[in-house]
C-alpha cells in the first residue's frame, strides 16, 4: 500500500524529533529521537508490543503522531508498505502490477513490468492468477508492486512471517537487491537471524522508547546496554 503525494528522488535521511504516539490514554511510543539512515536496510527490533509496527505506520502516514514530528527531506514523502499478508486483486500477476502503476499515474510500460517481474522471479507467472501464487510468490509480487511506484522508502512489517525457509531466502534476496539499487528499506522483524542477514543498521525499541541504535555489528556483537543484551539472549522484557 502506498501513502503520500508524488514520489521524489532525494535520499536524505528522515529525522524523528520527540516522536510519540498515544491511544486510549496509553503511550505506545515515547520521545523517539533519531535520523533514519538514508540508504541500506534498517531493522526495527524489540519485544512484542514495543511499538515497532506503530513506528512503521507513522512513517507510512497511516496514523499521525500524538507528539513530535517526522521530518522528511522534502515536504512531500511517499513510502511503500509491505504487509505480512498481501492484498492482491483477482487478476493476473501482470495485471496486478499494471493496476498499481496506473493508479500512481504512470503510463503503461511493458519493459518496466518485465524488468520487475524478472527481478522477483515471476516472469513465468505473469499471466497466472495472482491469488493462486504461493505465499512467497504473492509476497514478492506485493513488493515489486510497491517498487513500481518509486517510493522514497520501503517499509516492511515482518515481511517473511509464515514463509518457509526457501521462500524466505528468495524474498530476502529481493529485498537486498532493492536496497542495493538505492531504495532505503525499514523492516520490523522478530527473527534475529533474518536481521543479521539483512540489516545494516538497527533500532531497538523497548517499552515504547528507543533503547539503543547503531550499525548492526556494533549492537549485536557488543550490545551497549544490558537490556539489549537480555533481549538478544531471549529473555522476557
Amino acid at each position: 500500500m502506498m501513502s503520500g503525494p508524488a514520489p521524489h528522488q532525494d535520499r536524505a535521511g528522515v529525522r524523528l524529533t520527540d516522536l510519540g504516539y498515544r491511544i486510549g490514554g496509553q503511550d505506545i511510543l515515547i520521545g523517539l529521537e533519531t535520523v533514519m539512515p538514508a540508504s541500506g536496510i534498517t531493522a526495527v527490533i524489540g519485544p512484542n508490543g514495543a511499538g515497532k509496527t506503530t513506528l512503521l505506520r507513522l512513517l507510512h502516514g497511516m496514523i499521525s503522531p500524538s507528539l513530535g514530528r517526522i521530518h522528511w527531506p522534502e515536504a512531500a514523502a511517499q513510502t511503500g508498505l509491505l504487509l505480512q499478508r498481501p492484498v492482491l486483486l483477482r487478476r493476473s500477476v501482470r495485471a496486478n502490477l499494471r493496476f498499481a502503476m496506473t493508479m500512481a499515474g504512470s503510463k503503461p510500460d511493458r519493459d518496466e513490468e518485465d524488468r520487475l517481474l524478472a527481478l522477483a522471479g515471476l516472469s513465468d507467472k505473469a499471466d497466472h492468477p495472482a491469488r493462486r501464487l504461493s505465499g512467497g510468490e504473492q509476497q514478492r509480487l506485493a513488493l515489486i508492486r510497491e517498487v513500481a511506484l518509486k517510493p522514497a522508502m520501503l517499509l516492511m512489517d515482518e515481511p517473511a512471517s509464515g514463509l518457509d525457509p526457501a521462500a524466505t531466502g528468495r524474498l530476502e534476496t529481493l529485498i537486498r537487491t532493492l536496497a542495493s539499487e538505492g531504495t532505503p528499506v525499514v523492516l520490523s522483524s522478530h527473527d534475529m537471524g533474518q536481521v543479521r542477514r539483512l540489516a545494516d543498521h538497527c533500532l531497538f525499541i523497548c517499552h515504547g522508547r528507543l533503547a539503543a541504535e547503531g550499525p548492526l555489528p556494533d549492537l549485536f556483537d557488543n550490545p551497549p546496554k544490558p537490556i539489549l543484551k537480555a533481549f538478544l539472549q531471549g529473555e522476557l522484557l
